[in-house]
Parts: structure tokens; sequence; C-alpha cells
């Protein structure tokens, strides 16, 4: 048992540091930016993670919501959330069963 311990303590410390990266705010914008990249060297690597892991994508909008707002109020450098659709999108209709 012992061994065990021994052999998985790698893996369970990665599972940690990951759960802390997607559950940790980014508090600037080169925090997202950097963030964004580290997941993406993930999902291009280690897709497993970021498809097994349940929660996970809840966890990862959580942790991303929040500093956007942030930053976007106080930053004019970041284009302002448009609120409308465009005038070409209006009288699209939506054939799909469930519509957004």
């Amino acid at each position: 048992m012992q061994s065990d311990c021994i052999t998985e303590k790698p893996c369970h410390d990665d599972n940690e540091a990951f759960g802390r990266l997607i559950g940790t705010a980014a508090t600037t914008a080169a925090g997202l930016f950097a963030k964004v990249d580290y997941l993406r060297e993930i999902a291009r690597h280690q897709a497993w993670l970021l498809d097994e892991r349940e929660g996970t994508a809840l966890e990862l909008i959580e942790s991303f919501a929040g500093p956007i707002r942030t930053i976007w109020g106080r930053s004019s450098s970041f284009p302002q959330p448009r609120l409308r659709a465009p005038p070409d999108a209006r009288n699209l209709v939506c054939r799909a069963p469930t519509c957004w």
C-alpha cells in the first residue's frame, strides 16, 4: 500500500495544480491571455484533462467571467460588448429544436 501512495503522489499533485489553474481567476489582461495560452497547450497535448473532469467547463467559465467584467470596466483598450444582433441577423429564423 505504501508504494501506491508514492507512485500516485505526482498524479495527485498534477491534479491539484490543474484544479488551481481552472478555479483561479486572473487579475490582469496579461494574466487572462497567459491562462488562455496555457489552457490551449493543455488542450493540444492533454485534452483529456479538459474533457474528463466533471465541472471543468463551469469552473473555467466562472474563472474568466469575473476578470473579463472587471478588466472591461477598467480598460478602454478592450472593445465594448455588442448588445444587439447585427442588422442582417435580425431576420434569421432558428429551425433547430432548441434555440439559443
